[in-house]
């Protein structure tokens, strides 16, 4: 009598590692080939969020062979309303800096922005036109295939006024190889 007991219980729990074992099992290869397939790490696509007056803008980011000399561009299109447009900008620091064009936010390593056009002229921009900035010596601690997002900080005055105004551009994306 006490055999067939310890054999009923020896069953039972056979019987239900062999079921909630099966179904771990498969819980596992579904999680497995989830991962494999990408979709618990999507990739981000490139975009860029402009705000009033800007229309659009477009970005790309390239790591070159030294870490400190990394590129950013960013190309931005302003609308037909706006007769001339002469962009400003501010370190991280958020000091008003004339060199620079713009200030670079991310949300991995943080950065700085120094722009190769650095004139007056080189940073007008013309109704209905885009002008494409290059910041050199980005410090943002990416590689290419690393995924990014953050906000460009931009200051400008509309042409005639004193008045200058601070606008963010939101960013998303992944660090793209050199061309």
């Amino acid at each position: 009598m006490f055999n067939k007991r310890s054999d009923k219980k020896a069953q039972a729990a056979m019987e239900f590692l062999m079921t909630y074992g099966w179904a771990i099992l498969i819980i596992l290869v579904v999680l497995g080939a989830l991962f494999y397939l990408g979709v618990f790490s999507p990739n981000i696509s490139t975009s860029c969020t402009p705000f009033p007056p800007i229309s659009s803008c477009d970005i790309k980011l390239i790591p070159s062979v030294a870490p400190a000399a990394d590129t950013f561009e960013l190309s931005i299109v302003y609308p037909p309303t706006i007769n001339n447009v002469a962009l400003f900008g501010w370190d991280s620091t958020a000091n008003p800096a004339e060199t620079d064009v713009a200030s670079i936010e991310f949300d991995v390593g943080g950065a700085d922005c120094d722009v190769d056009d650095s004139t007056d002229a080189d940073r007008a921009l013309v109704s209905g036109t885009a002008k494409t900035f290059t910041c050199t010596n980005v410090r943002h601690g990416l590689t290419t295939g690393d995924q990014y997002a953050g906000d460009v900080v931009l200051e400008y005055q509309l042409q005639g006024s004193t008045i200058s105004h601070k606008i963010r551009l939101s960013i998303t994306g992944t660090v793209e190889e050199e061309e």
